[in-house]
């Protein structure tokens, strides 16, 4: 059995308690975009929980910080356009290699978020170091969530070659790989120790964010469509059998597996990205996600050539019956749909879309997903 990063922070350790260990790094910020050079002459301001800084003071105790450890001459930063508050760059050392920096919003990000994030990234090089194809961690003493004398937090990993391809447009070769990826992911996961789970589905919650949600719609005169669907979506709800989710098997999970954290080279997957959300939970959600995101169109529907490829590499190394598969589905449905099922939704960005279009799919086919899915 692989030993849990959990344990490796310490035994006897309390794993929930030690989430308010972090309650001691109260100076975390985060960065604005910036192009880097060797000079470190930016001159942008950013603001944090420890007040406005120089961007250049910011960025080059980071750089420095990395000098220190591991010995890294980073001549150059190319801030990245990509994620939620964070900010992520390439950086360039003066041997040519590419690395890749992710710095952590207090925001997003607080103290007892950046517990979990220190977990996850001990479980990601621990994936990596057992094969699976993700990016490898430059760590201090086995600790991956690193921070500057000043309380900065930030990772560093090496550069994955591959691209991202958009949602949907996976072909079946791609789709087998990512299946077999996945199901070594969850397999070299399941080794790990149990843990409490992140998430369960409530009746309560989701009548709750469903009230809120229709209220708002119908005094802001939303259309008739997202109206439609609010009504749809509370009857899903009352004619749930919460029970039905308690046969769902749980373990780790990465939580977030969707096309823009899958890297491909040609018709192989070159990266796993993004761990900061690997929790205790259903794995199951991974592959309801990741097969929305790679084999559902919006003007086509669910194309099940991919979903078979997908299952074929999947059942490679883990067991996967039509029944788990819609189940799956279900269970995605009323992690997210509070999410997508707002009163807004059509005046939201294109990704909180598609996700809606997405769960709009499972509410439509609710009833009849295991014939839908069948892949027995």
């Amino acid at each position: 059995m692989i030993k849990s990063p959990i344990a490796k922070m310490g035994e006897g350790l309390c794993f929930c308690s030690e989430l308010f260990l972090f309650g001691l790094f109260t100076s975390i910020v985060w960065f604005g975009s910036s192009r880097v050079l060797s000079n470190g002459q930016v001159g942008e301001r950013v603001s944090g929980r420890g007040g406005e800084m120089r961007g250049d003071v910011v960025i080059n105790e980071i750089v420095e910080r990395i000098f220190s450890v591991f010995s890294f001459q980073i001549e150059e930063l190319e801030p990245l356009d990509q994620g939620y508050q964070n900010k992520k760059w390439i950086a360039v050392t003066d041997q040519g290699e590419k690395l890749f920096i992710k710095s952590y919003s207090p925001v997003r990000y607080p103290p007892e978020k950046l517990r979990w994030v220190q977990i996850a990234l001990k479980m990601q090089q621990q994936l990596y170091e057992e094969g699976v194809v993700c990016p490898k961690l430059y760590g201090n003493d086995q600790e991956y969530l690193l921070r500057t004398p000043s309380g900065f937090a930030f990772c560093l990993m090496e550069v994955c070659d591959g691209t991202v391809i958009s949602p949907g447009q996976a072909n079946w070769l791609q789709m087998y790989d990512l299946g077999r990826v996945t199901g070594y992911m969850h397999q070299i996961l399941s080794r790990f120790p149990s843990g409490q789970l992140c998430w369960a589905p409530t009746r309560l919650h989701l009548l709750q964010k469903w009230r809120g949600e229709w209220e708002r719609a119908c005094s802001e005169e939303r259309s008739l469509r997202v109206r439609f669907l609010l009504k749809r979506q509370k009857e899903i709800i009352e004619s749930i059998d919460m029970q039905e989710f308690k046969k769902c098997p749980t373990g780790w999970a990465h939580q977030d597996l969707w096309m823009d954290n899958i890297l491909f080279q040609g018709n192989l997957i070159s990266g796993i990205l993004d761990f900061d959300r690997l929790n205790y939970g259903y794995p199951d959600l991974d592959i309801a996600r990741v097969l929305l995101s790679g084999a559902f169109s919006s003007s086509s529907g669910m194309n099940m050539e991919k979903v078979t490829a997908f299952v074929e590499g999947y059942r490679q190394y883990r067991e996967l019956t039509t029944h788990q598969l819609a189940r799956a589905f279900r269970l995605l449905w009323c992690q997210e749909s509070p999410k997508w099922f707002t009163a807004d939704i059509e005046d939201r960005s294109v990704n909180p879309q598609r996700f809606f279009e997405e769960v709009c799919w499972i509410l439509e086919h609710w009833w009849d997903l295991e014939d839908v899915l069948k892949i027995d």
